[in-house]
């Protein structure tokens, strides 16, 4: 049990890490490709916690780069959820300056070289390296590839965005938009003491490091975006794991109320939705929302005391 314990959260860090990427690149809402890629991002940090399981010794190290890719990428995350908001002109039509600066936290995310996200992937792989041999060789060569990957889905997001139209901006999103870009790309660089690998990325190597996955991934999503016909691509709507599942399908597709006739299933299925409906509703309120989100932080305190 001690020795298979710790490798879980990194195989499954890891499936997480590729799995997000393969069913966002699928879905055709920005909002709904921000969440795959959070799944990802959460993939990356189950692979820390994987880290620090096998080098219990490290755990100081391996809770700063934890801190430091959550901080990183919440900012990231939230600038571009606003961003969708901001970015139409006055006629509504996507302005092209705005979507430039939508590109910045995007690539920031898969590690573009100076940035925040540079500076969190750069602490992970110091971590990787004082790992034991095997995992430590098999990490070097899977973590570009997984910005490879995240590249791929922000490429992607970006693509579904330009092609898109939305209302005008209220002037009033434009100043904690701006504040949010400029902390989820450096951030980092205006702390009082910066990681300790921040100075190396100054170095060539470094640099290329992570340039390639950033260069490969959005010619790749140009490549399938402008050649590969419609009807190659995999098409999946959201709640995936559900869709895979034969019985929930209609789960997805079924659009008109039951009626009679319908089977046993279908009419408990329709239930079933109307629930899941009247919860999710439910949920959505700030009280239960934040009470909630009070519960978690209470049992996260709790345990942090207890261990």
């Amino acid at each position: 049990i001690v020795r298979v314990i710790p490798v879980i959260p990194l195989y499954m860090g890891l499936a997480a890490a590729f799995y997000g990427v393969i069913i966002g690149l699928s879905q055709q809402e920005t909002k709904t490709v921000l969440a795959y890629s959070s799944i990802s991002q959460m993939g990356l940090m189950t692979v820390m916690v994987g880290c620090g399981l096998l080098m219990p010794s490290q755990w100081p190290q391996v809770m700063a780069v934890l801190t430091l890719y959550a901080l990183h990428h919440g900012l990231a995350k939230s600038t571009l959820f606003l961003g969708l908001g901001v970015l139409a002109g006055k006629e509504g039509q996507t302005t092209g300056w705005r979507l430039l600066l939508l590109a910045l936290p995007c690539l920031s995310l898969a590690g573009l070289p100076l940035s925040s996200g540079a500076i969190a992937k750069q602490e992970s792989k110091e971590i990787i390296h004082a790992l034991p041999a095997g995992w430590a060789d098999t990490l070097a060569i899977v973590l570009p590839l997984t910005s490879l990957a995240t590249m791929l889905i922000i490429s992607h997001f970006l693509h579904l965005v330009s092609a898109g139209k939305r209302v005008a901006a209220r002037p009033s999103m434009l100043p904690p938009w701006y504040l949010l870009l400029v902390l989820s790309c450096g951030l980092i660089w205006f702390w009082p003491q910066p990681p300790p690998s921040a100075g190396k990325l100054w170095q060539t190597k470094i640099v290329w490091q992570g340039l390639w996955p950033l260069l490969a991934g959005g010619g790749l999503v140009w490549v399938w975006e402008k050649w590969l016909p419609p009807g190659w691509r995999l098409q999946l709507p959201p709640g995936d794991l559900l869709w895979l599942l034969p019985w929930s399908r209609w789960h997805f597709n079924q659009q008109r109320p039951c009626r009679q006739g319908d089977g046993e299933r279908t009419r408990a299925l329709g239930q079933a939705r109307i629930v899941s409906r009247w919860l999710e509703k439910r949920m959505m309120r700030w009280t239960v929302a934040g009470s909630c989100y009070l519960i978690i932080c209470l049992v996260f305190i709790l345990l942090l005391t207890i261990g």
